[in-house]
């Protein structure tokens, strides 16, 4: 809970143990993540047996389903696109 009556002058900074936490993960940079293309290949065919299931249980998506989907996705696909050239 925030104590309220305590004051602090603006050139007296308040330690908080939580900083130490916080600057550390501030440069943290994760390892890549490396798959074999075996797994890769496995991963595709079993989103084509997703894919196959869901068209076989709801049936095709409508031309108005598909123009919104790839709408939804051409922001996520600019945002990518933009976050990779940094």
């Amino acid at each position: 809970m925030l104590d309220r009556t305590k004051s602090v002058t603006p050139n007296e900074t308040d330690t908080d143990p939580d900083d130490d936490w916080v600057e550390e993960w501030t440069n943290y940079v994760p390892d890549p993540i490396v798959i074999s293309e075996e797994r890769r290949q496995e991963c595709r065919e079993a989103f084509d047996r997703f894919l196959a299931e869901q068209f076989e249980e709801y049936g095709e998506p409508s031309p108005e389903e598909m123009a919104q989907s790839l709408a939804f996705w051409r922001s996520v696909d600019e945002h990518l696109k933009n976050k990779n050239k940094r």
